[in-house]
């Protein structure tokens, strides 16, 4: 998903921001140095270059040379040309933008000792689970198809759309799950006027069950919220189970437990 999103320019960057005039500059807010879009938040602001300078200690990369800038498909290009591991490199780069999230969202400055730590022991359970197929220490394993709970239909007629208080924001989400496994997710975020501010899907392959589905498109309303429109929001979806896991997450065992966790932990850091 992050690799989609930074192919086809979807990254919440600041140069992103201002062209959807929800900013008024496009400086990265990390360095200050130059416009921040998708290649300089990953790749030259200065946290992003440090990273792969240590990483290189650990793994084999490609050398700074060889990650120039090259035209709009510049990730495609880079990863292609690559002899070393493609799944690693887009990991590292990943975990720029993690840091550059922190960073700019909460102001959490992370280590690079503790960005190296993170990625050798993600990479040590990636590649296990991978070879093995059984699940890790967290139950990180390949998911099976499940049937979809019963009492999970809905109704067919939907509500009309009420706007939320004046300098709030709505996060209206959806998913949908076939018995194979494809879903899909969808997000429309609006203001008290009920503007479009921003409008979302993606595909979900190998989904376990409709509930884990609505809570997938919940965390991923979220997480475009705090990162491209942070104000007060108000999350609506028409999966109640969903909702009421969200509202209590400590006390749920249910298998998509991780997903509600991670989607209420966004959503403290954006209030």
């Amino acid at each position: 998903m992050f690799a989609w999103k930074v192919i086809h320019n979807g990254l919440a960057t600041q140069a992103n921001k201002k062209a959807r005039c929800l900013e008024h500059q496009s400086t990265c807010i990390v360095c200050g140095d130059e416009c921040e879009d998708g290649y300089h938040a990953i790749m030259q602001c200065p946290h992003a270059v440090n990273l792969r300078t240590a990483m290189r200690m650990k793994w084999q990369l490609p050398a700074e040379r060889d990650l120039k800038f090259s035209g709009p498909i510049w990730l495609l290009r880079i990863v292609d040309a690559q002899p070393v591991d493609k799944a690693a490199c887009l990991l590292i780069f990943w975990r720029a933008w993690f840091i550059r999230n922190e960073l700019t969202h909460s102001l959490r400055k992370i280590s690079i000792e503790g960005s190296i730590s993170f990625l050798e022991n993600y990479w040590e359970k990636l590649c296990r689970t991978r070879q093995q197929g059984i699940p890790d220490d967290k139950g990180k394993a390949p998911i099976n198809s499940m049937p979809q709970p019963a009492g999970e239909r809905r109704s067919s007629v939907a509500g009309k759309w009420s706007a939320p208080s004046e300098g709030w924001i709505k996060i209206n989400v959806d998913g949908a799950f076939k018995s194979n496994g494809d879903a899909s997710l969808g997000v429309v975020i609006r203001d008290d006027a009920g503007t479009v501010l921003l409008s979302a899907w993606r595909v979900v392959a190998n989904a376990s069950c409709a509930e884990e589905v609505e809570i997938m498109a919940c965390r991923e309303g979220i997480a475009l919220a705090a990162q491209w429109t942070p104000r007060r929001a108000i999350l609506e979806s028409d999966c109640s189970r969903a909702i009421k896991y969200l509202s209590n997450p400590e006390e749920q065992r249910t298998s998509s437990a991780f997903v509600i966790r991670e989607a209420k932990g966004v959503g403290r850091k954006s209030s």
